[in-house]
């Protein structure tokens, strides 16, 4: 604790001259206690941001007691900095420095496009350079590999014209390698992308598209690949082997958003074997989407409309081809004086193994004020069907559920209370649960704490389950939040936080 007080004591109270501090300091503290044993993991957070000079220089530090093997290091760091927000008349500063739009350093999410390199983490550097209309983007690090022993670096560049949330025309290369020691059970590998995209934005119309393909090299050890047709400068660049293939992936979306209607359609090819170690796709893939929302009468009503449709098996290589077709519909009723309402319906129909589902769902309450105490009234019904037409009996499940709630709203405090009903149904019998909870919290100045208790009972089955909090505000400008549910085992999450 008194670390802590120390640290974000010390960064917050750095303001002069040209810099100021902001940002927090955090840890967490959560775990499981069962049959007397306890399971525990901390996590330090500390995210100061400086700015100097209207530059902000973000830092972002994260630390745990994580010791399993199997599971990745959450242990990282970020250093990131907006050269492109220095005050332009800072004497001293050349006009270039302010096209850098990001400079980071540590724990990366460079963002490519989505075929290329997308929410993969990167331990390393990633830069983006903006001067006037031209784009260029860098990365360079280590990914997660899944060929053990081996450590995967990524290098990466984009460029081209344009900002990446406007109108652009853009280029990527990627390479990706395993290096290190050779493995005795797999082998190296290696891959290269290279794509394309554009977007195209005017007013409330968007298109854009984007094309890429890749060489996943399945062992760099492998002989090289002689084929004639084969021009000398892809040899070089590429490196193909007798152990590599070769496959694309597009994609394009349109969308028209105004006012009073948004409407995208998109559709999108990923080639059996198409692989990007910067990027998780689920690869063998033709898919649509289209969906259509609209609201009128002053926003009081409401209307979405989706659906997609999907298939895989694309080179008729597989026995069987799944297709994927789903549908969604819902609307909402918003009416000054009178209880809101809710209603939607979802349809999934799966092709090779026969599956279909349907879900239907209500909701509707009620906000008003009684001999000055503020109440909620709401209810809510789903049903939900499924089958399998190809199994004995047609494996059919459905069940549905109501549950009703009513909320008393005073000055400093609230008193929850709902219940519920749930009917299940398979092809071996009904299954029917009850549930009631109840809940009170209270608002208070510096402490908040809040409790209840919940009950189920299934099939003679009964449980009970108790859960509460507490929110305090500590001296030295830190805030606890602490939660404890009682189950079948004991769960506890302590987060103590302190913002500048």
């Amino acid at each position: 604790m008194s670390l802590l007080c120390m640290v974000s004591i010390l960064v917050s109270t750095l303001r002069f001259g040209p810099l100021s501090t902001s940002g927090y300091i955090q840890l967490d503290v959560r775990g499981t206690s069962q049959n007397g044993e306890i399971q525990e993991l901390t996590t330090l957070t500390l995210a100061p941001q400086f700015t100097i000079f209207g530059m902000p220089l973000s830092i972002n530090l994260i630390l745990n007691n994580e010791k399993e093997k199997i599971r990745q290091r959450m242990n990282r760091y970020l250093f990131k900095f907006r050269p492109d927000r220095l005050i332009p008349k800072m004497p001293g500063i050349p006009s270039f420095i302010l096209s850098f739009r990001n400079v980071s350093f540590g724990s990366t999410y460079p963002d490519f496009s989505e075929l290329t390199l997308y929410s993969t983490r990167i331990k390393g550097i990633y830069v983006t350079y903006e001067p006037g209309p031209i784009y260029l983007s860098f990365s360079n690090g280590t990914v997660a590999s899944d060929t053990m022993g081996y450590e995967r670096i990524l290098k990466g560049i984009k460029f081209g014209f344009g900002s990446p949330y406007r109108s652009h025309l853009h280029f990527t290369y990627l390479h990706s390698r395993d290096m290190g020691v050779e493995s005795d059970t797999l082998p190296p590998m290696e891959n290269f992308v290279v794509g394309t995209d554009f977007a195209l934005r005017v007013k409330s119309l968007s298109v854009g598209a984007e094309v890429a393909a890749s060489e996943l090299t399945m062992d760099v050890w492998a002989p090289s690949l002689e084929k004639e047709g084969i021009p000398d400068w892809a040899i070089r660049l590429f490196n193909p082997r007798v152990s590599s293939h070769f496959d694309f992936a597009f994609k394009g979306e349109a969308q028209v958003s105004t006012n009073r209607i948004n409407l995208k359609l998109s559709g999108k090819m990923i080639g059996p074997g198409f692989k990007s170690f910067g990027a998780t796709l689920r690869n063998d893939l033709l898919k649509y989407e289209f969906s259509l929302g609209t609201h009128f009468l002053r926003n009081r009503v409401s209307v979405n409309f989706g659906f997609q449709s999907e298939r895989d098996n694309l080179l008729n290589t597989k026995e069987f081809t799944t297709t994927l077709q789903s549908q969604h519909f819902d609307m909402g009723l918003f009416a000054p004086g009178l209880p809101f309402l809710s209603f939607n319906v979802d349809r999934y129909e799966q092709g090779g193994s026969k599956y279909d589902l349907v879900t239907l769902g209500f909701s509707s309450g009620y906000p008003y004020n009684l001999e000055g105490i503020s109440m909620l009234t709401r209810i809510s019904m789903n049903y939900q069907r499924s089958d399998q037409p190809d199994t004995a009996n047609k494996n059919s499940q459905s069940f549905y559920t109501v549950i009703a709630g009513q909320s008393f709203i005073f000055s400093s405090f609230n008193i929850t209370v709902s219940g519920g009903y749930a009917q299940y149904t398979f092809s071996t019998g009904v299954t029917r649960q009850t549930s009631a909870d109840m809940g009170l919290s209270y608002l208070g100045r510096n402490i908040s704490p809040n409790m209840g208790v919940s009950y189920t009972s299934r099939e003679g089955d009964v449980q009970w389950e108790l859960y509460g909090g507490l929110i305090a505000n500590l001296p030295y400008g830190f805030r606890l939040n602490g939660k404890m549910t009682r189950y079948s085992e004991t769960r506890f999450l302590l987060v103590l936080k302190r913002s500048w």
